[in-house]
């Protein structure tokens, strides 16, 4: 560490908490760090790896800037100078006013090797502009893209799309935050030409505001031993009412399996007063976690957790927020006192906690992973439905049918859509999430319908040319799909999936060396896409014209899509199978074609079954699955492709 943050005190629990007393302390801890919110839930969670020698060319140096030396001499670095010094490229002027100002600057490729980051400082001379501050991550040209097409530095609002935090980490800032670094096993993977995005929420002052700040990042030495997962507690349905002193939120979430706990951000808003957290153990015992009697909104508070806390499997966890929207309490952001509903802006509320924890192996962190994005969901359909009730607008009609349609709830979801397109008939994004919808269903002479109407609206949707593409594939009509997939990939040269779909029914229709050239778009636009990766081996192996198959590269990216998988599936490994064939290694390949025989689903017991069977009856005989006769449309199993 080089140097040593300033500590908070751990307060009490509030007289009036719903929550039982505790009279032992909290687990041993930092004392709580202030962190800023991470802004929006449903976009923060979910995707993200080793230094090599050179590390020790980033180290204390400066990335070369127009700002000047002394600038970066006045910065006040909580723990010295930083190893690796950024800024925006451009400055950015704030207008003065009075509104919420969320926008979003990139600064590109970071780092020509990976680095692990064990700590990040955020200077601005004038630091409360900025309500908050997140750092993301993207891999992608998208957020470049928005930030050329808009007039100014950065680009207005906080898109999350492909700008992620890495996998289980908290990098965030607020005005006066103290920094800490991190746990030696919890450095997070800046990946090699990774582009930094600042999604900054600012408010204006008085006067225009000059916003150019700094970014240090201090490095570790290596990559962290494990990734942390993240586990969401929290509500979307504020609704209080103008003068309550008293509102609570409450969530709560059962562990599937033990974690050992690694810290704990909370975060609302000006009328929240108190938050607390509690576990309450299978045993019944209970460990209070976080305890803040007073919270303030300017020093929101992470707690870190210095040695460990491990919860076994069936802990409930439970959150508590509390809310005084009153006169009494001096930060409320109306006078008089507003109703006030959940939302980004200062003057809404939010109800966030996110608990950050290792689990003990993979397999327990695919079961945690799965548990908690299925929580997440439901509290946002829950939240929806309440709010729906109050504010039956397109957009939430829309937003609950999204929901509904990710908790499998499709024919739920085609009510809500309509109910969108009722209130406003010409709303392209209620078609698009209708016409998916119907997909979704089998009804594709309806989806058909929906997509066309989005064309007529906007002729030049890459999105409509592709589900209407799509909408022709499910139906057996191969040559109206392949010219609107062709026609979205012009109207869109970043939409990978369409690359996708377009190769596979060109390979379909026999055109294969076209559908190796735009299956290898894809692939450009997503190395690391499994389906991608297992489709290009598939075709490198089985290619009609022999000159033309590439078995080793075969197997290296049929290898690297099993690699990428969460879960082996029998397709894959058949796919590997063919590879291995292919550069004839028999014996592999019978080994490999019979373990994805023993995972064949029920479901694909008529299709992908009899088809390892015959690959298992060729590599027997010494010969190739495919040399007998061509087998179209093998490129994916049959519920991927698209083909029936």
């Amino acid at each position: 560490m080089k140097g040593k943050a300033r500590l908070l005190p751990v307060t009490n629990a509030p007289p009036d908490s719903a929550f039982p007393s505790a009279s032992h302390e909290a687990h041993k801890a930092h004392a709580l760090l202030p962190a800023s919110a991470l802004l929006l839930l449903l976009s923060a969670l979910v995707r993200c790896v080793q230094i090599d020698t050179q590390l020790d060319t980033y180290i204390n140096s400066e990335v070369s800037n127009s700002q000047t030396d002394e600038q970066a001499i006045t910065a006040d670095w909580l723990l010295g100078e930083p190893d690796l010094l950024l800024h925006f490229p451009l400055p950015y002027t704030l207008p003065a006013g009075n509104t919420d100002t969320f926008r979003s600057f990139v600064i590109p490729n970071v780092s020509a090797t990976d680095l692990y980051v064990s700590a990040l400082d955020f200077y601005l001379p004038d630091p409360h502009v900025v309500h908050h501050a997140e750092f993301r991550l993207d891999m992608t040209d998208h957020s470049r893209e928005k930030e050329r097409e808009d007039s100014d530095p950065g680009f207005r609002g906080m898109d999350n799309s492909t700008a992620r935090f890495p996998d289980g980490h908290f990098i965030n800032w607020v005005p006066g935050k103290e920094i800490s670094e991190l746990r030696s096993d919890l450095a997070w993977r800046l990946p090699a030409g990774a582009d930094l995005v600042v999604q900054l929420h600012m408010m204006p002052g008085e006067a225009d505001t000059h916003i150019q700040p700094q970014i240090g990042l201090y490095l570790s030495k290596g990559p962290a031993e494990l990734n942390p997962e993240i586990i969401w507690l929290g509500s979307r349905w504020l609704p209080i009412a103008a003068g309550e002193s008293n509102f609570r939120a409450t969530d709560h979430f059962t562990l599937p399996s033990q974690v050992e706990v690694v810290g704990i951000l909370p975060h609302c808003h000006t009328v929240c007063k108190a938050v607390n957290v509690l576990a309450t153990l299978p045993d019944g015992s209970m460990e209070v976690l976080l305890q803040i009697d007073k919270w303030d909104f300017y020093n929101q508070n992470e707690k870190i957790y210095l040695e460990p806390l491990l919860l076994p499997k069936g802990t409930n966890l439970a959150v508590e927020f509390t809310y005084d929207n009153s006169r009494s309490n001096l930060q409320n952001p109306h006078s008089p006192p507003q109703a006030i509903q959940f939302g980004p802006r200062s003057d809404n509320e939010m109800a966030d906690l996110w608990i950050q924890v290792f689990p003990r192996d993979d397999s327990d962190r695919i079961n945690l992973r799965e548990k908690a994005l299925h929580h997440i969901e439901e509290r946002a359909l829950n939240g929806l439905e309440q709010l729906i009730l109050v504010d039956p607008s397109s957009a939430n009609h829309i937003q609950l049918g999204i929901q509904y349609q990710k908790a499998g709830l499709t024919n739920d979801a085609v009510i809500q859509f309509r109910k969108a397109l009722e209130r406003t008939p010409d709303n392209t994004l209620a078609i698009t999430h209708l016409a998916s919808a119907f997909a979704e269903l089998g009804h594709h002479d309806k989806s058909q319908a929906q997509w066309s109407r989005l064309l007529q609206l906007d002729p030049d949707s890459a999105i409509g040319h592709f589900g209407l593409g799509m909408s022709f594939a499910f139906s057996n009509q191969v040559g109206s799909a392949e010219s609107y997939l062709q026609q979205a990939t012009i109207l869109d040269p970043k939409l990978e999936s369409a690359f996708l779909q377009l190769g596979l029914i060109q390979a379909y229709m026999g055109q294969f060396d076209q559908a190796l050239k735009n299956l290898q778009s894809a692939l450009s636009l997503n190395p690391d896409e499994p389906m991608v990766l297992r489709a290009i081996a598939q075709l490198m192996a089985t290619h009609p014209t022999v000159d033309k198959r590439q078995p080793k590269q075969a197997v290296a990216l049929a290898e690297k899509a099993l690699d990428l998988l969460s879960k082996v599936d029998a397709w894959s490994l058949s796919v590997l199978a063919s590879a291995h064939a292919a550069s004839g290694d028999f014996n592999r390949a019978i080994e490999i074609a019979n373990q994805a025989r023993s995972k064949v689903e029920p479901q694909e017991e008529s299709s992908l079954g009899g088809r390892i069977d015959r690959q298992i009856f060729a590599y027997q005989m010494g010969r190739l699955e495919f040399e007998r006769t061509q087998n179209r449309g093998s490129l994916l199993s049959p519920q991927e492709r698209g083909i029936r």
